[in-house]
């Protein structure tokens, strides 16, 4: 009878060992590390999360990273820290102190910028209707939809769904900690053999419950934890600006004639070329919306144009020996013309249509050679390249310095779509309407509109020439300046590659 009950005490034991085993991997499965979880003026409808914190929650306000400074954290001590909804309560993806951007948060909401960037829009309200259950599901609490850019992120589904699946478990674990309880104490006590038999049974079947329930949870938490969540829906708006034709001019801007070209064209020569070609056809659209011209202008005369295609190829790179000449040559053999064919130039004279017509018809016509050229440009292109394309480099980079702003670099427009036109025009340090040439040095070189009160109007206030040329005045000394809309610019090529990305879905690759 002693050797039974040592047998007994011995498996009754082993049977504790192993349940707290198992209890202990799926808690800390469930688990997280500590981190903190910050509210702020300017991330509406919920809040962010920073990981691996050094220090307390409430001193974050004084730590080197500017976007932390109007930040109000505290350490997370809910169920699921550091978790992004629905799992947890984190907007963002959480990370530490020195990399967190408040412009990657979702709900993200920019103020009205100074230094001539003037107002941008803040997200618009979404209105839903109020979740509410039948039923408590204990430790709920929906997260409100919110807007962030062109996207309605509805976490109430998923919240849902992670809720029950957590009460499920919970279930699960009281149902078999009594099976088992009640198993081992037929197992005990019993003196029959058949009521021993039983009780083995209950408590194998409860273990082998409870290794299925818990072990899932742990490999799978383990192994890919998005396996075991389930994320917000994400809604894309639909909206006229997207898929609307501009009305306003542009720089190179086609005003609608000229014929199609081939946009699947385009995109193939791209992919030739290396480049991502949603960011070929975005740009591209913009320089000409996608017209088989000339110089921009159709207009024009065409013998002295320097820009060819729907992508506005540029004379100078495609000279005989150039480097983009020898690569179409080699991608197009017995297309593009061998070397010879272009006719010389003058002293005095400008690379033009007269200079190489064989060529220029080429990229006028055969839309992808126009976009495996442009491919070719644009290969490393930034949202700084698309505004570059403008009023160029050296008149953005005279405003940046003269207002004191940093551009985050290498900033692309896959990412200006993940993260927004709002976010990545304030990231990218982009002027509302830079002076070019002479600039405005009195007015930190920002081009102010002519009339003021036409600032609404179509022209913004600008007086626009026939050949394109954007003109306002310095607001200091009224001198004329010329200017390109490069907020303007660079948000419609933003839009534009959103909507090429839902067709090529250059972004997923």
């Amino acid at each position: 009878m002693k050797i039974l009950r040592r047998k007994s005490t011995s498996r009754t034991a082993s049977i504790a060992l192993l349940t707290s085993i198992l209890f202990f991997y799926a808690g800390s499965a469930l688990a997280a590390t500590s981190c903190c979880i910050c509210t702020h003026p300017q991330v509406k409808n919920g809040q962010f999360c920073l990981k691996d914190v050094n220090t307390s929650c409430d001193s974050l306000q004084n730590m080197t990273n500017a976007d932390l400074k109007n930040a109000t954290c505290s350490a997370d001590t809910s169920a699921n820290p550091c978790k992004k909804v629905p799992a947890g309560k984190c907007l963002n993806e959480p990370s530490d102190v020195a990399s967190f951007k408040l412009t990657t948060v979702p709900g993200y909401s920019p103020t009205s910028q100074d230094a001539g960037r003037g107002t941008i829009a803040t997200s618009d309200a979404v209105k839903t209707l109020d979740a509410k259950l039948n039923i408590d599901i204990p430790g709920l609490t929906f997260f409100a939809p919110y807007r962030d850019e062109n996207e309605i992120i509805v976490p109430i589904f998923a919240q849902y769904v992670q809720a029950f699946q957590k009460l499920l478990i919970g279930i699960s674990l009281i149902a078999t900690a009594i099976m088992i309880m009640y198993g081992g104490f037929l197992y005990i006590i019993s003196g029959t053999g058949a009521k021993v038999r039983e009780g083995k049974k209950i408590l194998t079947d409860a273990i082998i419950g409870l290794v299925i329930t818990l072990g899932a949870v742990v490999i799978l938490s383990n192994v890919n934890p998005n396996v075991a969540s389930m994320n917000a829906l994400h809604l894309t708006i639909i909206n006229s600006d997207l898929f609307s034709v501009r009305t306003e001019p542009m720089y190179n801007a086609a005003p609608g004639t000229g014929p199609k070209s081939s946009e699947e064209a385009i995109a193939e020569g791209a992919k030739m070329a290396g480049a991502d070609p949603c960011n070929v056809l975005a740009f591209c659209e913009h320089e000409t919306g996608l017209r088989q011209i000339w110089n921009g202008w159709p207009n024009n005369q065409k013998e002295k144009s320097f820009m060819f295609g729907a992508c506005s190829g540029w004379s100078r790179v495609v000279r005989d020996g150039q480097s983009f000449d020898k690569k179409l040559r080699e991608a197009f053999p017995g297309q593009w013309p061998a070397i010879g064919t272009d006719l010389p130039v003058s002293a005095g004279s400008s690379i033009n249509y007269e200079s190489m017509p064989i060529k220029a018809e080429l990229l006028i016509n055969n839309s992808q050679m126009d976009g495996y050229l442009a491919g070719l440009e644009l290969k490393t292109a930034t949202i700084d390249s698309v505004a570059n394309a403008g009023i160029g480099a050296a008149n953005i980079q005279r405003w940046r310095l003269a207002n004191g702003c940093i551009p985050q670099k290498n900033l692309t427009l896959a990412q200006a779509v993940s993260m927004g036109a709002d976010a990545a025009i304030i990231a990218a340090c982009l002027p509302v309407a830079a002076a070019g040439g002479a600039g405005c040095p009195q007015d930190n070189h920002n081009c102010s509109p002519v009339d003021e009160s036409k600032i609404s109007a179509p022209t913004k206030g600008y007086k626009i020439e026939s050949n394109g040329v954007i003109h306002g005045k310095c607001a200091t000394t009224g001198n004329q300046c010329f200017t390109i809309w490069t907020v303007s610019h660079v948000r419609y090529a933003i839009a534009s590659y959103a909507r090429f990305d839902a067709k090529y879905h250059c972004s997923a690759k």
